[in-house]
């Protein structure tokens, strides 16, 4: 956006739905021309949606959905693929320890879908862990060295942590290593640098990486389409991505390069 000589001002909300809303109002008292908003969903951005379509302000939502006064959404959940990637490698069973956040949507849909295959096969047991942010890695390493005392090894015939994102990740790889426990399956999204490091370590068993390059060139395209077009219809855009796990990491990281120091 600056390189296109655009002024960006970014805000941080703290994790909190109330800050969103506050921030989208104040926004618009001070006349942007366009907002994007990144994680929390649609249907809770009532207050601050309300006074952009008042104002006829475009708002694009990167990973929380569409809604009324949404005119582009970036899909960022694609919870589908990882659930079944490690349906696969636990053969369906054994306990998983799933750490969430319900107040951002790709981490709803994420913990949706965990739940799902949890009920669909019985051969898992699963403890939800709600995480807090800030605080997603200390929160993840306390919930993850709980869950360790709870479950000792042989207890079950697989152990596997599916993870809200790589930020918690790390904290529940953290765990791990303080309880020498290898035997535990991590499961993340995101693929940070951190994450892929954890990957070449063996702490970390796949990542989900998001294109977001991809997604905000498609933001960056609509967005002017978007000011001022009474006609603009909206749509959603998932966002590209690649499972990253030891078997093609270093096919990934020559794919993309500069990823892992990003």
């Amino acid at each position: 956006m600056e390189k296109k000589g655009w002024k960006v001002d970014s805000v941080d909300a703290n994790g909190s739905l109330a800050n969103a809303n506050t921030a989208m109002r104040a926004l618009v008292t001070r006349k942007v021309s366009a907002i994007l908003v990144t994680v929390f969903p649609a249907s809770s951005l009532t207050e601050g949606l309300a006074a952009t379509r008042q104002a006829g302000i475009p708002v694009v939502d990167a990973g929380g959905g569409l809604g009324d006064g949404v005119g582009l959404a970036i899909d960022t959940g694609i919870p589908g693929p990882m659930v079944n990637y490690m349906l696969r490698q636990i053969n369906d069973q054994g306990k998983v320890l799933n750490l969430t956040y319900h107040p951002g949507l790709p981490c709803r849909e994420r913990a949706d879908a965990m739940d799902a295959a949890a009920k669909a096969h019985p051969g898992i047991q699963l403890t939800d862990h709600e995480i807090s942010i800030p605080g997603a890695a200390e929160t993840s390493q306390a919930a993850t060295a709980a869950w360790l005392a709870a479950n000792p090894p042989g207890s079950a015939s697989s152990f596997a942590i599916f993870n809200c994102y790589d930020d918690n990740a790390m904290g529940a790889i953290a765990a791990l290593k303080q309880a020498n426990r290898t035997d535990v399956k991590v499961y993340s999204f995101n693929g940070t640098p951190p994450a892929l490091q954890a990957i070449k370590d063996g702490w970390m068993t796949a990542t989900l990486w998001l294109d977001l390059v991809a997604s905000s060139s498609t933001i960056i395209d609509d967005l002017p389409k978007m000011v001022g077009n009474s006609n603009w219809k909206a749509k959603d855009v998932p966002s590209p991505y690649v499972i990253v796990d030891k078997g093609n990491i270093d096919q990934f990281e020559a794919q993309h390069p500069g990823v892992a120091n990003s």
